[in-house]
């Protein structure tokens, strides 16, 4: 995992890495939901939106940055890692993007 200074001063959003961050724990978290519930229905979100905020929390720490669940998670959760991952790489990225610049 990328460590936490690394993305302070960036100024380009980490893309790949947050990506891969995001990759791997939401992997973990879906596995989690397979192993508690095997027989989940088709309809029934793969992971469940207030799991996905410890994912989030993660991502603070790695970007140095306040990130609001409720600015980035999708209500309801998401059908799929992919989905999962744009969804909120893109309003992380909008996040970074606003975000006013820290003094030294």
């Amino acid at each position: 995992m990328a460590t936490i200074s690394q993305f302070s001063t960036t100024t380009q959003f980490p893309t790949k890495e947050v990506e891969q961050v995001l990759r791997e724990l939401l992997e973990e978290v879906a596995s989690d939901s397979d192993l508690l519930c095997p027989d989940r229905p088709e309809w029934e979100p793969l992971l469940d939106s207030l799991r996905v905020v410890g994912v989030v929390v993660r991502l603070e720490k790695m970007l140095q940055m306040k990130i609001p669940p409720d600015r980035v998670v999708q209500k309801g959760g998401y059908m799929s890692v992919d989905e999962a991952i744009r969804g909120i790489t893109s309003k992380t990225l909008e996040l970074w993007m606003n975000r006013k610049p820290t003094r030294k």
